[in-house]
């Protein structure tokens, strides 16, 4: 992930968090109503459904933010390569979904761990679906999976 388009962009980031973090502590004083318009534009612009307005306020948590950013600066320094082994170890375990257009995982790392693990399960995502699925096709993704879980469960019947 590190060296991928938005990986490599994190470091830039870094250098001016500190101006970003003055934003949001700015943010956090805003009446909850401020905050909550500022979050509907947001996911309004974004075309996010309703069900995140509320539960996105969270981000204008300043200690929420920290977290996340701590959480992102330590993933790009420990998310370097493909763990091989740990997959190979459990094959039979995983199955990986892969966006065609990803700018934290490119779809060229579908091919490479193809090439290096072949009986792996990993599929290439054909409905358009972006990284961040969740945001705009969570109930969507959540139908594929269910219908792999289903397919799994009676296998093992």
């Amino acid at each position: 992930m590190a060296e991928s388009t938005k990986g490599r962009q994190v470091p830039t980031y870094d250098r001016f968090f500190f101006l970003f973090r003055i934003f949001y502590n700015f943010i956090a004083w805003l009446p909850k109503s401020w905050k909550l318009y500022l979050v509907r534009r947001y996911c309004e612009r974004e075309k996010l459904p309703l069900e995140f307005h509320e539960p996105s306020l969270e981000y204008t948590n300043p200690p929420v933010i920290d977290k996340i950013w701590f959480l992102a600066l330590d993933e790009m320094d420990k998310v370097r390569e493909l763990d091989e082994k740990l997959l190979k170890e459990n094959v039979n375990r995983v199955k990986l979904y892969y966006a065609v257009v990803d700018d934290w995982v490119p779809l060229d790392a579908y091919d490479s761990l193809k090439t290096k693990i072949p009986n792996i399960d990993a599929q290439v995502c054909t409905e358009g679906y972006e990284h961040a699925f969740v945001l705009k096709n969570g109930v969507e993704v959540g139908k594929i999976v269910s219908g792999w879980l289903n397919i799994k469960r009676q296998e093992t019947q």
